[in-house]
C-alpha cells in the first residue's frame, strides 16, 4: 500500500470517528441526561459528568416547616442508600400520583465560563384526594473540562407551592 492510499484511508476513518462521536454542546448533554431512562443508558452517560459533579435537590411543599433540601456528590452514588426503597419515602408518597406532565421548556445562559441550562416542566398530580400542579426545575451548570463540556452541578427543585 502506498503512502497516498494509506493517508486517504486514515482521513476517511478519522472523519467517520469525528461524525460518530457524541456532540458536546450543553443542550446535547442535557438531552442525553433526560433520554437516559435505563441503568445502561445512565452508565453510558457517566462520560458527561465532571469528576466532582454534585446533585442538589430542593423540595418546597408550601407547608410551614416542611420544606427540605439535600445534596450528594455523584462520585458517592454507589455508596448512597437506595432512596426509592426507603420506607420513609414510600410512606410520605402514599397516595401520590402524577396525572400529566408538560413538555420541558429550556433556557440557556452564560455565566462566565459556565453554561447554565434551565429546564422546567409543570406536573399535574393528585395526592390523597387533592389535585394540584407542581413546578419541576432542573438547573444544569456545565463547564469546560479537559477540552470537553461536562455537567458540574444539577440543582433539581420540586415546587408544590
Amino acid at each position: 500500500m502506498n503512502r497516498i492510499t494509506a493517508t486517504a484511508i486514515g482521513m476517511v476513518l478519522a472523519a467517520g470517528l469525528a461524525v460518530a462521536a457524541p456532540s458536546n454542546s450543553a443542550t446535547d448533554l442535557v438531552a442525553r441526561y433526560y433520554a437516559a431512562t435505563t441503568e445502561a443508558d445512565q452508565v453510558a452517560n457517566w462520560r458527561d459528568w465532571h469528576p466532582e459533579a454534585s446533585h442538589h435537590i430542593d423540595v418546597f411543599t408550601g407547608l410551614p416547616g416542611q420544606d427540605f433540601s439535600f445534596s450528594y456528590a455523584l462520585s458517592d452514588w454507589e455508596n448512597l442508600p437506595d432512596w426509592q426503597s426507603s420506607p420513609e419515602l414510600q410512606t410520605a408518597l402514599e397516595g401520590y400520583a402524577e396525572t400529566d406532565r408538560s413538555a420541558r421548556e429550556q433556557t440557556v445562559a452564560l455565566d462566565g465560563a459556565t453554561t447554565v441550562v434551565t429546564s422546567t416542566a409543570k406536573v399535574a398530580y393528585t395526592w390523597d384526594g387533592y389535585s394540584g400542579t407542581m413546578k419541576e426545575t432542573d438547573r444544569f451548570e456545565i463547564i469546560p473540562f479537559l477540552g470537553r463540556n461536562l455537567i458540574r452541578k444539577v440543582t433539581t427543585t420540586y415546587d408544590f407551592r
